[in-house]
């Protein structure tokens, strides 16, 4: 009996750690989130119709969180497959994206219209023409 529970405690042991890492590590400077949830918002695409209007919600996603507290940067990456994509490669940038700072210990800016999000500086989303998406918001003071 002691045998059983001692081996079912390592598996337990076994679980955790080995998912520990891939909500959250360390790599170099950066550290790295992984997991959360993220939306595409493919209306920034701009000529689609109106069935791909719409919103894709993806847990395929890393948060990168760098620098000292007072110059961090955040980095928001998410993909997903668009099915039924027949539209080719396309393309949009430079419109809002807004990302949750806490995670990385970094507030909005005063006046900051996303509060208590923070809106990112450099937004791209990009569908390939096999509808492979990909989202990345950059946050840089």
């Amino acid at each position: 009996m002691k045998t059983i529970k001692a081996s079912m405690l390592l598996a337990v042991v076994l679980v955790i750690s080995a998912t520990m890492p891939a909500l959250s590590q360390s790599k170099g400077p950066a550290t790295q989130f992984f997991g959360s949830v993220c939306e595409i918002d493919l209306r920034q695409i701009s000529g689609l119709p109106p069935a791909f209007q719409r919103s894709e919600f993806t847990l395929s996603t890393t948060k990168s969180c760098a620098g000292t507290p007072s110059l961090r940067n955040a980095k928001l990456v998410c993909e997903d497959t668009i099915r039924d994509w027949t539209f080719g490669d396309r393309s949009a940038k430079n419109f809002v994206c807004t990302i949750n700072g806490k995670i990385c210990n970094l507030p909005a800016k005063p006046g900051d219209p996303n509060a208590p999000l923070v809106t990112t500086t450099v937004t791209t989303l990009t569908v390939s023409s096999a509808g492979k998406a990909k989202l990345t918001c950059f946050y840089k003071p």
